[in-house]
């Protein structure tokens, strides 16, 4: 794993400095090794950097790296599992390698197959390869979005890396918000297209390309797009036998490693099936890493305890504190770019430290959510939407106006009370608002609690909170409730996963590995009907049969949790509570004036006496005001 930096100008030389400096902000991606390369001859004119964490080929495998002339240049980070069968057949062809590095292979492969080279790799990857003869850049981002690629147009070009603030440090561009992706992340936390919250940065989409040649502008195109075509005829013991063999193939090649490498083990399905694989193919006992808390209620470290144990194991635990969680949040808010969404994002941060110390590359359980149904949401959409046409007719908006009043003032205890306001009785059936609005996002417009200040959002017109969403969840052909969630996570949802994914664990120099995102074996599980997904309410039916023989009884029928953090209750105690009280409600906070002063008072409030779970709202509001210190006031 690596970090990768670069540009292309028609008419500025950058000095070697501005790429050493680009490189040192992201040092934490390569620790081992970097370098730089300068084409300045003729225009345009165009630098790579790269930080290298040396995983494959270590002596070998140094960037930026070229071909045998010197005329196609690489800065790559990533891993290509089939660089081998890759390799054999590029020397067939005539290529002479010189190293024994996958990142020789994309060089190759590029001579032989130019700007269709991307759709014969099989792994995580984000690379820019300049083309000296032809004078183009070409910058790809693997299918499903796994490795982080940013860039920013100028006038005279193009500047991009693995990481924001590496673009920041080139001088283009400064850090300033992005005042109409405001809506948008205010409703969810996070943002799903091309934009940031930086203005002018963009990300480069997964299963994206982009050429440039310095003098157009540059084309984008997208070289992979994921088909969910129902595959008929297929049997439940079919489809069970051949994840079977997928999923251990596709776990198998991540194993490729010439460093020390392990697992994170959470104790819930998706990590244990992975132990149980990789268990069976290695002949040593593995290192696994997991979470834990102090009140155990919360930590599911007894359960990958179980898991590492059943396959020889080696387990490392970290206990995670509130105080801990407090005094770390604004370093990884600088390391995300972004202000965090998912509270694990901590929790990652913390095992990934704690693994760095035993191992340079893990395998993690990331994405059969998204693949199989595993997330709750999927079942209640689909039996809100059944039900819901219904009963529906005999709705008022009356009727619903009022629940939506009285809801929080009833007496119920407040599971009953969020049931209620996730189903029908609270939302229309139309997608926005039974799915999107009751289901991701984090303010409820049906709430209209006026936590956000309208004059901060809507300072300049707004792009339609939705859009991205509605788009491909309306761009799916089926009728399919749960295919068409799980199209759309797995082009927006899955994204923002994934960088939580790869920005944590980086952050100690970590490199990780996704089996279950093998392009194959997700191309497979969108032909299958989402009856084997979802059945008789039962989330991720038929993976848990697939890997039923590599993991214990007791795992495949436990609830789902993941790596949950205790975040309501945190904030709820002293040390989380004062933080969180001491940023929203400081003067700085105030003066930005992004935030409704009283509203936010009334939510920490409400949460502090258990009237109403705002843990995530103000999960938002926290981050928000960090990154606006970290990166706009540069504090």
């Amino acid at each position: 794993m690596c970090g990768i930096c670069g540009y292309v100008n028609n008419s500025i030389i950058f000095e070697d400095q501005v790429l050493q400096k680009m490189n040192k902000v992201m040092q934490h991606r390569g620790p081992d090794a970097n370098g730089i390369v300068t084409f300045k001859d003729n225009t345009p004119f165009c630098s790579l950097g790269h930080v290298r964490l040396s995983i494959i080929d270590l002596a070998g495998g140094t960037q930026p790296m070229c071909n045998e002339d010197g005329t196609i240049w690489i800065s790559y980070n990533g891993e290509v599992y089939n660089h081998k069968e890759l390799r054999a057949d590029l020397e067939a062809r005539g290529h002479k390698y010189k190293t024994n590095s996958d990142t020789e292979t994309l060089i190759h492969l590029y001579e032989e197959y130019g700007e269709d080279s991307p759709n014969y790799l099989r792994g995580m990857f984000a690379y820019a390869i300049w083309d000296d003869k032809k004078k183009k850049l070409f910058l790809v981002r693997d299918r499903l979005g796994i490795k982080p690629l940013y860039y920013t147009l100028t006038t005279r070009g193009i500047v991009f890396s693995s990481e924001i603030k590496a673009i920041l440090e080139s001088g283009l561009v400064s850090a300033s918000l992005a005042q109409n992706q405001l809506a948008e992340y205010f409703s969810f936390g996070y943002l799903t297209g091309e934009r940031t919250l930086f203005q002018g940065i963009k990300k480069l989409l997964p299963g994206h390309c982009i050429l440039f040649d310095g003098q157009n502008t540059p084309t984008i195109r997208r070289y992979w797009n994921l088909q969910y075509k129902e595959q008929k005829g297929l049997t439940e013991a079919e489809v069970i036998e051949t994840l079977k063999e997928m999923f251990f193939t596709s776990v198998k090649l991540r194993m490729m490693s010439d460093v020390p490498l392990g697992m994170f083990l959470s104790g819930g399905l998706d990590s244990s099936a992975i132990a149980g694989i990789m268990s069976r193919l290695s002949n040593q006992p593995l290192k696994a890493f997991t979470i834990g808390f102090e009140k155990q209620y919360y930590s599911e470290s007894s359960y990958a305890k179980l898991v590492a144990a059943k396959n020889g194991m080696e387990m490392h635990e970290v206990i995670l504190t509130p105080r801990g969680f407090v005094d770390s949040l604004e370093k990884l808010i600088w390391h995300n770019d972004m202000p965090i969404h998912f509270p694990a994002s901590v929790a990652l941060y913390f095992v990934s430290k704690k693994a760095k110390e035993h191992v340079k590359v893990v395998l993690t359980g990331e994405g059969s959510d998204e693949l199989f149904g595993g997330y709750g949401r999927y079942m209640a959409c689909h039996y809100n939407v059944l039900l819901g046409k219904l009963f529906d007719p005999f709705i008022t908006r009356g009727m619903r106006n009022f629940i939506r009043k009285q809801l929080w003032q009833t007496p119920l205890p407040l599971k009953i009370r969020k049931a209620i306001a996730h189903s029908f009785l609270y939302h229309s059936l139309d997608p926005q608002n039974i799915i999107f609005d009751n289901y991701y996002k984090l303010t409820l417009a049906a709430d209209n609690d006026n936590v956000i200040n309208d004059d901060f959002i809507y300072a300049i017109p707004q792009e339609n909170s939705y859009r991205n969403y509605l788009d491909y969840y309306n761009r799916f052909p089926a009728s399919d409730t749960i295919n068409r969630m799980l199209y759309t996570d797995t082009n927006t949802y899955l994204e923002e996963l994934l960088m939580k994914q790869d920005k944590m664990s980086m952050a100690t120099s970590i490199e990780s590995r996704v089996p279950f995102l093998d392009h194959k074996l997700v191309e497979y599980a969108a032909t299958l009907p989402s009856s084997m997904k979802v059945k008789f309410g039962s989330l991720k039916h038929v993976i848990k049969k697939a890997v039923s023989s590599f993991v214990p009884e007791e795992i495949v029928k436990r609830k789902k949790m993941g790596f949950p953090i205790p975040l309501a209750t945190w904030m709820r105690e002293p040390i989380f509570n004062t933080y969180m009280k001491d940023i929203l409600l400081d003067s700085k906070t105030k003066s930005r004036g992004a935030f409704n002063d009283i509203s936010v008072q009334i939510a920490l409030d409400e949460h502090e006496k258990n009237i109403k779970d705002n843990s995530y709202k103000l999960w938002m509001l926290l981050n928000f005001e960090l990154w606006c210190r970290n990166f706009l006031d540069r504090s």
